[in-house]
């Protein structure tokens, strides 16, 4: 089965999660911008870091790559908040339908997992940003923020890391069953 992991990482997180995927499955993994959008795959995994509801470089590259070119897409977003939260989930898949070309017929499948977030290393836009939504946040009473508020409260304009690669353990199950269920 030929396979391949596609990224598009911003700060870090989303390229260190492709490199240990790429190690686990001993498959190559690329920088979305540097993809080869001739070849042809049986299983395309994108990790892509999540910003303003989006999921950098997916749009791109799948507007670009020919959905003929593989027979399986599997999506990993990587953020801030907790992918246990149901209502953060059902909001990135929103969003990350809204990405996907009109003509893409494809079974996706969708995983969730936390990176990391340094302040300092923001560029300005981002910055910007995230200062409106902590802006925002702060002004929700106490007994109505959720969690992702609270959080986003507290570690306003600090470092924080969630990166965890037993993350990765449930896509790495799900991939060796795909290698066996379906001989592609």
């Amino acid at each position: 089965m030929k396979s391949i992991i596609i990224y598009g990482s911003k700060y870090g997180s989303s390229k260190k999660y492709a490199e240990m995927l790429s190690q686990n499955l001993g498959i190559d993994h690329f920088d979305y911008k540097e993809f080869n959008m001739s070849n042809k795959y049986d299983v395309l995994i994108y990790i892509g870091a999540l910003y303003a509801g989006g999921v950098k470089g997916l749009a791109k590259t799948l507007s670009n790559y020919p959905p003929d070119n593989y027979k399986k897409l599997i999506i990993v977003t990587v953020g801030i908040a907790d992918p246990k939260d149901l209502k953060n989930v059902e909001s990135i898949k929103m969003s990350i339908y809204k990405q996907l070309p009109k003509n893409l017929n494809k079974d996706i499948e969708l995983f969730h997992i936390r990176g990391s977030l340094d302040y300092s290393k923001l560029n300005l836009r981002h910055s910007l940003m995230m200062k409106l939504v902590y802006q925002k946040a702060k002004k929700v009473p106490v007994e109505q923020q959720d969690m992702e508020t609270k959080d986003l409260i507290a570690t306003y304009n600090k470092k924080v890391d969630f990166i965890d690669f037993d993350y990765l353990r449930p896509l790495i199950e799900r991939y060796s069953k795909i290698k066996k269920e379906v001989r592609i």
